[in-house]
């Protein structure tokens, strides 16, 4: 991939959505006029380069949900569905196309990896006793997607000029989805500047969203303190930390820890500026934390009696509300203690259950998403079995990258180790309160492309 083809391909990354926000204007309220932009484009992406295929995927790998385009295009089912085949059918694709010849070497002696795909293989064998099976194959091909991304830019894809241009491409499609919240808010959509996480427009959540500006974050911190790169990555850093704290909770507290945890490992003088500006607006929002801890739309006293006098709780359960995530909690540990060896089988979580006393607290509607911790997810689903072997996976992984920090010879790869290091991390915290795995979520794509990278780099150089 020439200069020239990566210019053009980040141009065309973003007259695509601008082209689709013009039609909108024009002829608001058809989704089929977004159509029409779109697939010119597109062909004229396929027409201009005749080795597409690494290219074509590394674009659509690096955006929050795929790309993050405006969800009028396509119904929210139809576009989930679409993901996971365009998704799980580019995987494949590319694993064929860009093959090496030492591949299957270097995966199989990296433990984690094998441990990763165990966790696979039990998830997917206890598809067979779940109650909800196309729950489940949904769920087990959004978890081998991101495991893909790794093996395709760990041991697969050869090239070092293609490797070096991930970085390029995982950076704009930060400023690109930047730019989209932007323009949404310009076109008055009815988003508000402190709303700019809620992204409903584009198919994401803002907890999604926040969860993939914090990666992004902890990339270009780790570029700047530790690769000593551009100044300007400092400055756009601090952009994106004052959307994700005005967002969410969760990914706020991830980006503290992930912080502290930055300046613990390289023991160097951060920039003052960066944490006192954390703290105080870790401490600006507090007070609207503590005012969604404690109350919900209809108010924390309405939800209790409502449960006490055995009524539905469903319409008055919000889940920014402590009670209420705390019960869906409860359903999903309940799942567990019913099977806590093998679990109930993927995609157990995502189906309705009934509690003592045969009041419905928690209706899934087939969404795992709102079982809102992965965590718990992972034991119902799979029981301790499956979680043990996902934790030991995560815990090589994240010494692998450690290792890679470590014992880089350049600044750079130092840089990406240790980005993926603190991704890891911040992952495995913002799967306390969310399903992260998910292919609503897609999370996991980015931790998993820096950690693959890492690797990349690592052996490039230990080989060279």
């Amino acid at each position: 991939m020439n200069d020239r083809a990566l210019k053009t391909s980040m141009i065309l990354f973003l007259l695509i959505p601008y082209g689709i926000l013009c039609g909108k204007i024009i002829i608001e309220n058809s989704p089929h006029f977004s159509l029409i932009i779109l697939a010119p484009l597109a062909i004229l992406l396929l027409l201009l380069y005749s080795k597409i295929s690494v290219l074509l995927y590394l674009l659509i790998l690096v955006g929050p949900y795929d790309l993050p385009y405006p969800k009028f295009i396509l119904a929210g089912a139809t576009l989930g569905l679409i993901n996971i085949i365009k998704s799980f059918g580019l995987d494949v694709f590319i694993f064929l196309k860009a093959i090496g010849t030492n591949w299957k070497k270097r995966l199989f002696s990296d433990g984690a990896a094998r441990y990763y795909a165990a966790y696979l293989i039990i998830s997917l064998l206890s598809i067979l006793f779940s109650p909800s099976k196309s729950n489940g194959v949904k769920l087990w091909l959004a978890l081998i997607h991101p495991f893909f991304v790794y093996i395709i830019i760990s041991v697969v894809i050869q090239n070092k000029e293609t490797i070096r241009n991930i970085a390029s491409l995982f950076v704009l499609s930060g400023i690109f989805s930047v730019i989209l919240a932007t323009i949404q808010i310009i076109l008055g959509s009815g988003l508000k500047v402190e709303d700019v996480l809620r992204l409903q427009a584009f198919g994401l959540s803002k907890n999604a969203y926040a969860a993939f500006l914090v990666i992004m974050v902890i990339f270009c911190y780790t570029l700047y303190i530790v690769g000593n790169r551009i100044r300007y990555l400092y400055y756009f850093m601090l952009f994106l930390i004052m959307l994700i704290l005005t967002g969410t909770r969760s990914a706020m507290l991830a980006l503290l820890i992930t912080t502290l945890l930055l300046y613990w490992i390289t023991k160097r003088k951060t920039k003052g500026m960066l944490i006192a500006f954390l703290l105080v607006l870790a401490v600006w929002n507090l007070p609207q934390s503590i005012n969604r801890i404690t109350t919900s739309h209809v108010g924390f006293f309405d939800t209790i009696d409502k449960a006490m006098k055995g009524e539905s709780v469903d319409d008055y359960l919000n889940t920014g509300n402590l009670y209420g995530r705390t019960r869906f909690w409860d359903t999903g540990l309940d799942l567990f203690r019913s099977s806590p060896i093998i679990g109930n089988g993927l995609g157990a979580a995502a189906v309705v259950y009934e509690v003592a006393g045969n009041r419905k607290i928690i209706s899934t509607q087939g969404d795992v998403t709102r079982i809102h911790s992965e965590w718990i997810r992972v034991l119902s689903d799979v029981g301790l079995i499956g979680f043990l072997t996902l934790f030991v996976s995560f815990y090589l992984f994240g010494k692998n990258a450690i290792h890679h920090y470590k014992h880089a010879k350049t600044d750079f790869t130092r840089s990406v180790s240790l980005a993926a290091f603190l991704s890891l991390i911040a992952y495995i915290i913002i799967g306390v309160t969310e399903v992260v795995s998910s292919f609503y979520y897609q999370m996991g794509v980015p931790v998993w492309l820096l950690l693959g990278y890492s690797n990349n780099l690592y052996h490039q150089e230990k080989n060279s």
